[in-house]
């Protein structure tokens, strides 16, 4: 990996950590993260964009940094790989404030209008995962005690969605996923960037905090009495109730 790095980046790190596909590096006192592309190249675009108009008003997002030839990708061994700089290296856990303030810091940024296509991507994702028990059932035998629970769970998400006027749902710059070792630094990661609702990472954290055991009572409480509005609240408890945990947890056992 050095070659590429040298060519393509003029990089010459000292040290490269390997962990299955990343490669881990400094050079000059920054971290580098050298890694597959896990989104589409549209999408890497306008994160590319965002980052750098919030680079500009001194928030410390991690860069996407441009190759030789001015890509925003290299392809190694027929795979396209992005390269990441991080700008901040806090490595404390996130908190429920730190969401907050993130959203209102970067809320100036999204200037497109919010699609909120939660419904369509919902229903395709359970009619694809029952077609997966459908396939591979037999072998899934702990999955078959939980799976019409849970997707249960996603058809009454997908109901309450039915009730929510998008239009009024309001945009800010949101993540993938909130998983519950997240930190500062991965907060703001630009390549975990997506615009959506402001109820998505709120949702997704308490989700993580709960199955990770913590006590949360008291900042769900004060999240529904102090920030969200009243075309909010419908649009958070389908969040909370839909298993993204459980369908993520479904899709690696599938896969592997």
């Amino acid at each position: 990996m050095n070659n590429v790095l040298n060519y393509y980046y003029h990089l010459y790190p000292d040290n490269i950590h390997q962990t299955h596909k990343e490669f881990r590096f400094f050079v000059d006192g920054y971290e580098y993260l050298f890694s597959p592309l896990v989104i589409d190249i549209k999408h890497l675009e306008y994160l590319y964009s965002l980052s750098n108009q919030m680079l500009q008003y001194q928030m410390y997002v991690s860069q996407i940094i441009p190759n030789v030839n001015n890509q925003l990708f290299t392809i190694v061994h027929q795979e396209p790989y992005v390269l990441i700089r991080f700008l901040n290296l806090i490595h404390e856990s996130v908190n429920f404030l730190d969401i907050l303030r993130f959203q209102e810091q970067t809320a100036l940024f999204v200037q497109k209008p919010l699609v909120l296509n939660w419904k369509k991507l919902w229903e395709d994702k359970v009619d694809y995962f029952e077609y997966q028990m459908d396939q591979f059932g037999k072998s899934l035998t702990l999955a078959r005690t939980s799976f019409s629970y849970y997707i249960g769970l996603a058809e009454m998400a997908i109901s309450l969605l039915n009730f929510v006027d998008v239009e009024l749902s309001t945009a800010v710059v949101a993540h993938r996923r909130i998983f519950p070792d997240y930190t500062i630094k991965d907060l703001y990661n630009t390549i975990n960037f997506v615009v959506d609702s402001k109820v998505r990472d709120v949702a997704e954290y308490f989700k993580s905090r709960f199955f990770s055991g913590d006590y949360i009572n008291d900042e769900i409480d004060y999240y529904l009495t102090n920030v969200l509005q009243d075309n909010d609240y419908l649009l958070f408890f389908a969040r909370m109730l839909f298993p993204t945990y459980y369908f993520d947890l479904f899709e690696n056992i599938v896969f592997s």
